[in-house]
């Protein structure tokens, strides 16, 4: 790839980035005390479970992400080894996704009730919490290996462009299911809704631009034989 694109891309990258962290103060200065609000003392830090939880996206990553965007970057010409390499990163995500909305589901009872202690009469909505938030983990964390091939191939301004969308559509959306019912179960369907369209927008980035992950099988001499052809 010409120094002069990739130059370009990460300019446009950084500022994209630049520009949802500028707007996410706004927002978040907004949404806060409009939850708690809306919620109430006790509710709102119900939902704060959810927070603690999604928090958790940046460090059970154990380094897969970053990984994989290093290898797309170094075999950007090589698409057997990109697709390799994202096969087994998926996977991986796949199956500490899995493991992670089993241990969920297994003992969230348990710790709501005995290490949280969280009152009776709120345990049905704590517990609705941590599900939900495990689901939309579970939706970000699929989300990785693909964003981890967009930004490998230096496309940082389509990441950063989904993750400023996620911001408005959750803040956006928890704003308005607040107006309409004030409770966390509303705020549940927003933070699934968001991190669905988080996963969703960079499976068809990723389809439109790298089709090629998606494929079985190939070699490096099919490889080889279309990057002659761009060639000439």
């Amino acid at each position: 790839m010409d120094t002069s694109v990739i130059k370009e891309k990460l300019l446009k990258g950084s500022l994209a980035g630049m520009l949802r962290v500028v707007l996410a103060i706004p927002f978040y200065l907004v949404l806060t005390p409009y939850a708690l609000s809306q919620l109430g003392t006790t509710m709102f830090g119900i939902w704060s479970f959810n927070t603690v939880i999604i928090s958790l996206v940046n460090l059970t990553d154990f380094g897969f992400k970053n990984s994989l965007v290093r290898q797309v970057a170094v075999n950007v010409d090589n698409k057997t080894e990109i697709r390799r390499y994202f096969s087994a990163t998926f996977w991986i995500y796949l199956v500490l996704a899995g493991l992670l909305l089993g241990m969920i589901f297994l003992f969230t009872d348990d710790l709501v009730a005995n290490v949280l202690r969280v009152p009776a009469g709120l345990h049905d909505e704590a517990v609705f919490v941590f599900l939900i938030s495990a689901a939309s983990f579970a939706l970000r964390f699929l989300a990785a290996p693909f964003q981890a091939v967009i930004e490998g191939h230096q496309e940082h301004f389509y990441s950063q462009f989904i993750s400023l969308g996620w911001l408005i559509f959750n803040s956006v959306g928890s704003i308005a299911v607040l107006a309409i019912q004030p409770d966390v179960y509303s705020l549940g369907v927003v933070s699934i809704a968001s991190n669905l369209l988080v996963l969703l927008l960079f499976i068809w980035r990723t389809k439109q631009r790298f089709p090629f992950v998606f494929r079985r099988g190939g070699s490096q001499k099919s490889d080889s034989a279309l990057r002659w052809k761009a060639q000439h």
